[in-house]
């Protein structure tokens, strides 16, 4: 078997120098030139790396609530028209659906009748007002007048509300008022801009009061929810940038989850995104990065054969003038031939890209 090279090198020098090469204070590997390049040391900057989080962690594509709506049917009946499908893209106040509804009839005719009686109330209370003023009448006539009044005034505005939420625009409900003339037929129309995401009924179908019959969408900004786990929240706050590398698209958190998942210890981070929404869909799911804010800690690019690992822990050997220095890492992400890792460093740093396993040789002889 032949000899570790790490070895054989420090026996050459050894034999060279007379004396291997020494830990000098604080840890220091105390290396000249002539012992450098016989280990075949070679230092390198340590290049700053845009600051990730790990791997790409999983992110669905939501709609924010304030932009989601369900249209429900206003009344009982049946849906006699669907005027769009999954996927179209509405503005306010287009005509969705029509329903046939018997339950309509009865609103409009309760409002007719009612509408009546507080016109007779009314004309009533303006007569005994009068009769009151002159003398001709107590006063409590008077005051049951009013009170009768304003007890058919509010029954109307209930049947005139009721027609409202049945369906019943200003103008079908000033049509009705004019004419007299009912009408069984609601249409039902969009509340807002928006994208159809989802449909609930079918043509024939009979519905009740309340039953959906759109989900609609405002897709000008979508929401990210992100799962990371709970070990990776450091630095991450509302404005903490988001990136989805495979879009080229940019996001921003909103808001970091206080519950943590008890299956896999991990949080939803979510995120929001207004340029380039367009791409997505909601309910897709994506790969995103996040970028903490800047820490005292910098993340840097170094080549892979610069990280050594001892036990548990990750170092790189950081160049002084009289030798190096270990000085632990946490690694973030490892790619082909490169690790990205967060270390404290000092401005302009030096390290060992090639040699650093002769020098942790060296450092866990040192240390036994």
């Amino acid at each position: 078997m032949s000899t570790p090279r790490a070895l054989v090198l420090v026996a050459i020098c050894a034999s060279s120098w007379g004396a291997a090469p020494a830990a000098g204070a604080g840890g220091t590997l105390l290396l000249n030139a002539v012992q450098r390049e016989a280990l075949g040391i070679v230092v390198a900057p340590a290049d700053r790396a845009e600051r990730t989080i790990g791997p790409a962690l999983p992110a669905q594509v939501v709609v924010p609530n304030t932009q989601l709506r369900i249209v429900s049917a206003p009344c009982s009946g049946l849906v006699e028209e669907l005027l769009v499908a999954a996927g179209d893209a509405i503005e306010e106040g287009k005509p969705l659906a029509r329903i046939r509804s018997p339950e309509l009839l009865q609103i409009e005719r309760e409002y007719l009748e009612l509408r009546s009686r507080a016109e007779l109330a009314a004309a009533n209370a303006d007569r005994d007002r009068r009769l009151f003023a002159e003398g001709l009448v107590a006063q409590r006539r008077f005051l049951e007048a009013a009170a009768t009044q304003q007890q058919a005034a509010a029954a109307l505005a209930e049947r005139r509300q009721a027609l409202v939420l049945a369906g019943l625009d200003a103008a079908a409900l000033e049509r009705l008022t004019s004419s007299g003339e009912l009408t069984s037929l609601v249409t039902v129309t969009s509340p807002l801009d928006a994208i159809v995401l989802a449909q609930s009924v079918t043509v024939g179908e009979r519905v009740r009061g309340a039953d959906p019959l759109y989900r609609l969408g405002d897709l000008s900004s979508l929401w990210l929810e992100i799962h990371a786990p709970v070990e990776r929240l450091d630095g991450i706050a509302p404005g903490t940038p988001v990136t989805i590398p495979a879009l080229g698209l940019e996001a921003t958190v909103v808001a970091v989850g206080r519950a943590v998942h008890e299956a896999d210890q991990g949080v939803t981070v979510r995120a929001e995104i207004a340029d380039g929404a367009e791409q997505l869909r909601p309910g897709q799911f994506v790969s995103v990065r996040l970028r903490p804010a800047a820490a005292s800690r910098s993340v840097y690019r170094v080549p892979l054969a610069a990280v050594v690992r001892v036990g548990e822990a990750s170092y790189v050997f950081l160049a002084q003038p009289e030798g190096f220095v270990p000085v632990a890492v946490q690694v973030l992400e490892e790619e082909p031939r490169s690790a990205v890792v967060e270390a404290l460093l000092p401005a302009a740093a030096e390290i060992a890209v090639q040699g650093a396993a002769a020098l942790k040789s060296m450092w866990v002889r040192g240390g036994d």
